[in-house]
């Protein structure tokens, strides 16, 4: 009986023993797999990136992440459910308005105005949505339509900026959606196209702004995609790429034959994952590019995320993309001084991200609502009137 008993006691054991060793292995297994998937997901997902957190590990971020002296490391991206960049300095705008002429549509026919670049005595506007050049004259009566959509010389694919070569009077087209700039004479006359997709940028939507200095270099800016693709990046006349170590989320222009760039928005990087990164209205600023480098030369108001940014004379003209106002700064070191704002008409319309870009010409200002197509117009000498009134 007693060894009965004890044969029962020992077959319990064992039994006890397998089934919680059983239910380990299948907690274990349930744990790999969740934590599988959890990896799967956090690779498969990472954003703005098409690389693994390991394979990132291995690439050359770092090279140039750190290179950049005005990005900050964040432990999370979301202050009260929104990414921060700190609080704006411009609380209550000086209001210095003036009369703002709006061009009828009747007139510009603009469905989209992207880009305006003053040529030949003409503006020229990159009108995307219709995939074609649109020229104006100084009252915004349309003369002729440059361009339609298609992939040949001469044709255009949303059509994102243009720009033009003061020393040989060329005129360059960024050909978005055909990852191409095109080159061509002052009449429009085609002569050669200059593939970007050596780039290898992630959508042709990224293609931000290019601009041509005195020495024919070609610069583009990006907007989006992942963290490499926000390098500016420099095109010689031999086709050369050189990519800035830094990185910028803006855009470019040229004045006086040399180029200038700035942010629109504060990058901010994940400290967990070198690849994840925000976008803020936090910190920006103008810089002037020398060679392989640039120079930082103004600090703008926190949080002003500048859309444009125009010279004239001594003063700075700006779009805030966070105030929506059109602003006057006088050329201050470290920081721009704030003088007035121009215009807050503007802020009357839906406006979005990067959605007013300008050209001053002689002593009037032209800005447009880049994804409608709407032409305004300014008199800086009746701000200049009223400047020496006060």
């Amino acid at each position: 009986m007693k060894n009965k008993v004890l044969f029962c006691t020992i077959l319990l054991l064992i039994l006890s023993f397998t089934a919680c060793n059983s239910q380990d292995e299948t907690k274990a297994n349930n744990s790999d797999t969740k934590t599988s998937k959890e990896n799967t997901a956090s690779n498969d997902t990472l954003p703005h990136s098409n690389q693994t957190k390991e394979e990132v590990k291995k690439s050359d971020l770092n090279e140039f992440i750190f290179t950049t002296p005005d990005l900050r490391y964040v432990e999370d991206f979301e202050v009260d459910g929104h990414p921060s960049g700190g609080e704006p300095e411009i609380r209550n705008p000086l209001l210095n308005l003036h009369p703002i002429q709006k061009i009828p549509h009747n007139k510009t026919k603009l469905k989209s105005a992207l880009e305006i670049e003053y040529i030949n005595n003409k503006l020229y506007v990159v009108d995307e949505i219709s995939n074609c050049i649109a020229i104006l004259d100084l009252e915004g009566n349309r003369v002729d339509t440059w361009g339609q959509l298609g992939s040949k010389p001469g044709e255009f694919s949303s059509p994102k900026d243009i720009a033009y070569n003061l020393k040989n009077k060329h005129i360059y087209v960024l050909d978005n959606a055909n990852h191409r700039i095109q080159e061509f004479d002052s009449e429009h006359n085609y002569i050669k196209e200059i593939s970007l997709k050596n780039l290898k940028v992630e959508s042709p939507k990224c293609y931000q702004s290019i601009s041509i200095d005195s020495n024919d270099n070609i610069y583009i800016t990006f907007s989006g995609g992942s963290l490499p693709e926000l390098r500016m990046c420099r095109i010689n006349s031999n086709e050369e790429v050189f990519r800035y170590p830094w990185l910028l989320y803006g855009e470019c222009f040229e004045h006086n034959g040399n180029i200038y760039c700035f942010d629109t928005f504060e990058i901010q990087i994940y400290r967990e994952k070198a690849a994840d990164y925000a976008t803020v209205q936090g910190k920006s600023s103008l810089y002037k590019i020398n060679k392989d480098d640039r120079e930082k030369l103004y600090a703008f108001p926190n949080a002003y995320s500048p859309g444009f940014v125009c010279f004239h004379n001594e003063n700075i003209y700006a779009f805030s993309s966070s105030l929506f106002t059109l602003d006057l700064f006088e050329k201050t070191k470290p920081k721009l001084k704030y003088k007035y704002t121009l215009s807050n008409e503007v802020n009357y319309y839906n406006i979005d991200i990067f959605d007013i870009n300008a050209t001053i010409v002689d002593n009037f200002i032209y800005f447009s609502k880049r994804h409608t197509g709407e032409l305004y117009k300014l008199s800086l000498s009746e701000v200049n009137d009223n400047e020496k009134q006060q």
